[in-house]
């Protein structure tokens, strides 16, 4: 048995209005995005975000850092350095010395992705007791305006402690679904290929972009279904079915493709994470466990009720979780 023994997460305080963000909106297009703001991390980078919200997870665990045989960052944004180990700096700051450590990338999947591998390391590998998995993003020269296609991305970081044995949070079953002829409809031009050229590139160059208007188009009538795909897959793994389910936790995307998602899945808006989405955004991929989290602590979510995680990711793939609180 996998579960969850801590979780953590951070979350600023400052926020930018989404009238500032896209001053030109109607009120019908605000309605659709649904979103009323970003937050904003003034102070933190992501790598210092997600250390403390380790720190808040490692003390729910109540285990010491030294105690931790594995690190996964999950971060889908733009590092704090290229050529760099996120997951390095944070054994560092934790004084997690013992622990090994791997950067995970799956886009805005990759937090899902690492409990995916947390789990299996711990399933396959005896001398492995606890791995964090814990990811923050930081969206400050990475996505123009912080907005992409109606999504308003927000700063923010979380982390689990996942043990062996443990009864709380048990991790039932994982799915994935990927699309690479669909990686060219978000990307950033910052690898070998389009290198930096010239003595001024631009300050679009760190800027998601995109050249697949094809796939984008294909994307607008699959989408929904790579949703479903991927959950069956999850309950598939979970040895349950879809009415097994108490709770479906969604990306805190725009409104009306969540309310698109809501009538697919066949729920009740109350039975997700749809009343934070407006005031919180797109935290790519803390998103997943900040919901989690937060679920928790308003009592929304009972000791053994089953709990499916969705996720999407640039690149493109789609993640599922489930849990059992």
């Amino acid at each position: 048995m996998i579960g969850i023994k801590g979780l953590g997460l951070y979350m600023p305080d400052a926020v930018i209005p989404i009238e500032e963000l896209l001053p030109t909106l109607n009120e019908d297009q605000k309605k659709r995005i649904g979103v009323q703001h970003s937050m904003l991390e003034e102070q933190y980078t992501a790598t210092e975000m997600a250390v403390e919200a380790s720190k808040r997870a490692i003390e729910k665990a109540n285990i010491d850092p030294l105690e931790i045989d594995l690190i996964l960052s999950c971060q889908a944004g733009l590092p704090d350095y290229l050529v760099w180990q996120t997951a390095g700096k944070i054994q560092e700051d934790l004084n997690a010395k013992h622990a090994g450590f791997i950067d995970v990338y799956q886009g805005c999947c990759s937090f899902i992705a690492g409990m995916r591998m947390a789990r299996n390391t711990l399933l396959a590998e005896e001398n492995i007791r606890n791995i964090l998995v814990c990811s923050g993003e930081k969206w400050e020269h990475v996505i123009e305006n912080r907005v992409v296609g109606g999504y308003v991305f927000s700063d923010g970081a979380s982390a689990v402690l996942m043990s062996r044995g443990e009864s709380n949070n048990i991790v039932k079953g994982f799915g994935v679904t990927g699309r690479g002829d669909y990686g060219n409809i978000s990307k950033m031009k910052t690898g070998r290929i389009d290198g930096l050229k010239g003595d001024n590139p631009g300050d679009k160059y760190y800027n998601i972009t995109g050249d697949n208007p094809e796939g984008l188009e294909e994307l607008k009538t699959t989408n929904l279904q790579n949703y479903l795909d991927t959950a069956n897959k999850a309950l598939k793994d979970a040895s349950c079915t879809m009415e097994d389910i108490d709770f479906v936790i969604l990306p805190n995307g725009r409104l009306d493709f969540t309310n698109k998602l809501i009538q697919a899945f066949g729920i009740e808006h109350d039975k997700t994470n749809y009343k934070y989405i407006a005031t919180t955004g797109d935290i790519s991929s803390a998103d997943a466990m900040v919901n989690y989290q937060r679920l928790l602590e308003d009592g929304s979510l009972q000791k053994n009720q089953k709990v499916l995680i969705l996720s999407q990711g640039a690149g493109m793939t789609w993640a599922s979780t489930i849990l059992q609180v």
